[in-house]
């Protein structure tokens, strides 16, 4: 299995067993699985954690949600690698809401007190915070005279905030594949082939007890996940790192995969993430299914002193919405997204010949990496 496959199959792990179980918060594994084999039309997930390291510990807002807004903070206190006390803040905002189309996230660490005197690099604190929404659309012309060549539906993913490290806050010190404070915004936007999310739901509900040994369940469910990791049709990244020396193994990880490179330097102050996938509509009914993820993820160095923060603040909302010519119409398989975030275009005079249906317009490689990345990142 090359690289990139490998890492495609293990995003599909993730996304499944991790994030939509973990989505029906309170429930047991088995009431989780009947909930989604139930109603698996759309997924929406969201979590935040807060982390800090080298001990293992967190703060007591880690959570996940369905379908719903949360805004956890948490104040301790923890002992430095050179035995300095340290307060710190953490705080963190997720939301989904497919009625809206909308999604928000939002991560903030503040240093708020240091007992004992100066402290040394190597203790950090972690903020992460994560929103996905999905849903699948079937596109349908009122007529064959509506399918004029080139007529296309565009989905656009956009999210707006700021990154704000406080004044001052040394961005580059640190070992050079993660520096002592650092930031990372990851948005992706993919499309499936219809049929995806049953193949989903199918591998949430393989059962150990429905195979004779290990080593066929795992193979039932690497199988699925092949099958699920070669739907991806189009995919469009947005990656912004707050260290040049991160963006450049980060671009030469992929170097194989990418035409161009995809992560870029994230600056402080406005940031856009903006993303848009098209769909050719060359038949009389269009079915797929999509998906958007955003992750923002920050580290904050106790050595940076009192009042130092890092802030990533997307919880202006980020809107999906889906533009379609005039003479063609949209249902959601989720019966939820709202007609408000569908645009309707008078036709063009277009007369450019009908494209291949669904081709890959933003590069070979799958969105599936880049989350494993960036989690592969934050675990590091």
């Amino acid at each position: 299995m090359n690289f990139t496959r490998y890492l495609k199959a293990q995003v599909v792990r993730n996304m499944t067993t991790v994030g939509l179980l973990m989505a029906f918060g309170g429930l047991g594994v088995s009431q989780a699985k009947a909930a989604l084999a139930a109603d698996h039309d759309h997924f929406t997930y969201t979590e935040s954690s807060g982390t800090f390291l080298p001990q293992e510990g967190s703060f007591d807002f880690d959570g996940g949600a369905i379908d719903s807004a949360n805004s956890q903070s948490g104040q301790t206190t923890i002992t430095s690698v050179d035995g300095v006390q340290v307060g710190v803040k953490q705080t963190a905002t997720h939301a989904a809401n497919p009625a809206a189309g909308e999604t928000k996230i939002y991560t903030k660490t503040q240093i708020v007190s240091v007992e004992g005197g100066p402290v040394s690099p190597g203790t950090r604190f972690e903020n992460f915070a994560g929103a996905d929404i999905s849903d699948s659309f079937t596109i349908t012309a009122d007529n064959q005279a509506a399918l004029r060549p080139g007529a296309m539906a565009t989905l656009t993913f956009k999210l707006d905030g700021a990154f704000n490290p406080s004044q001052g806050l040394d961005l580059t010190s640190g070992p050079a594949d993660m520096p002592n404070n650092y930031a990372e915004l990851l948005a992706v936007a993919a499309i499936f082939e219809t049929g995806t999310f049953d193949l989903i739901v199918q591998n949430e509900l393989l059962d150990r007890d429905d195979f004779e040994t290990e080593e066929e369940f795992i193979q039932a469910s690497d199988d699925l996940d092949q099958q699920i990791e070669a739907r991806y049709n189009v995919f469009a990244p947005t990656w912004l790192i707050s260290n040049q020396a991160v963006v450049d193994l980060a671009n030469q990880e992929f170097i194989d995969e990418l035409r161009d490179p995809l992560a870029r330097l994230l600056s402080p102050g406005p940031v856009m993430a903006l993303m848009t996938v098209e769909v050719p509509l060359d038949q009389l009914d269009i079915s797929f299914e999509w998906t958007a993820q955003f992750l923002t993820t920050t580290y904050l160095d106790a050595s940076a002193g009192v009042d130092a923060s890092i802030e990533m603040d997307f919880a202006n909302t980020g809107v999906v919405t889906l533009t379609i010519p005039e003479g063609f119409s949209v249902t959601s398989g989720s019966g939820l997204f709202p007609q408000s975030n569908i645009i309707v275009l008078a036709a063009p005079d277009d007369t450019s010949p009908v494209p291949e249906p669904m081709t890959a317009v933003l590069g070979v490689m799958s969105f599936a990496g880049l989350m494993v990345a960036a989690r592969r990142r934050r675990a590091a």
